[in-house]
């Protein structure tokens, strides 16, 4: 998930800066590193983009949800497949249609599954209120 420029693991509460991962103390330990060589325009941005994870994380939202048998099998084998967590394949797919992509960026909507299909919301009228007979 992007949180402002930079891109934010929310279950392993990391941040992506070049093509490392870095926990907090990851990102401090390159901050101290690029003050002790004197280099503070990186310190600048190792800065920010500690601070963006500090944010992302301490203002992330829990979502629990059932899903049929089928549907969690579903993400399960996409999941293993990818080698991505449960929970970012599920926001991928949540988010498909947008407003927002699946890393919160602002985009139009894309053709895929609706929440509808993916069991969030029912299709019909008729699967919540069952005509009387």
């Amino acid at each position: 998930m992007t949180h402002g420029m930079h891109e934010i693991d929310f279950d392993e509460e990391k941040v992506r800066i070049d093509d490392a991962w870095l926990d907090a103390a990851g990102v401090e330990e390159r901050i101290g590193q690029a003050y002790a060589a004197r280099q503070f325009v990186q310190v600048g941005k190792l800065g920010t983009a500690l601070e963006a994870l500090t944010h992302a994380v301490a203002g992330a939202q829990m979502v629990t949800m059932k899903l049929a048998p089928a549907q969690f099998a579903e993400l399960e084998a996409q999941s293993r497949a990818s080698g991505r967590t449960l929970g970012q394949v599920a926001r991928e797919r949540l988010f498909r249609n947008g407003p927002y992509t699946p890393n919160g960026n602002a985009a139009p909507p894309a053709e895929g599954l609706s929440a509808a299909d993916l069991g969030l919301v029912p299709k019909r009228r008729e699967d919540v209120y069952p005509a009387a007979p």
